[in-house]
């Protein structure tokens, strides 16, 4: 299996139950391919297209609450809630089975401004990301 490079990231999957069932996309070309990545430090800034919007997140999973997102179109925008590292332990069982190639697999929960809708994003990254 090719996996694509920086990686994948899949918004608005949930299991509203908090039970552990994959209901994500089984293969990887359902999974929206991440166009920019930049690490700084813990932190990373990602830009995907999903659904024809361009998407931008970015997280800090040692300062969860420093992220951001933006949907372009929309201008939907809000706040980065919680970032849970998937290999884990405590969240491993949560990880959608496409992510299980990647080396580096994110859970991140975020809240719209002003609403505090919430999303849930799923991230996968190639160890070779820079």
């Amino acid at each position: 299996m090719t996996i694509p490079k920086p990686g994948v990231i899949l918004v608005d999957w949930a299991d509203e139950s908090g039970k552990t069932q994959d209901r994500s996309p089984k293969l990887l070309d359902d999974w929206p391919p991440i166009e920019h990545f930049a690490r700084q430090d813990s932190k990373f800034v990602l830009r995907a297209r999903h659904g024809g919007q361009e998407v931008e997140l970015s997280f800090d999973p040692e300062r969860a609450r420093e992220g951001r997102y933006l949907f372009a179109r929309d201008r939907e925008h809000g706040r980065v809630e919680r970032v849970d590292d998937l290999k884990s332990d405590e969240f491993k069982a949560f990880c959608p089975s496409a992510l299980a190639h990647y080396a580096v697999q994110f859970r991140i929960v975020t809240a719209a401004e002003p609403s505090g809708s919430k999303r849930t994003w799923f991230v996968g990254l190639s160890r070779d990301s820079k």
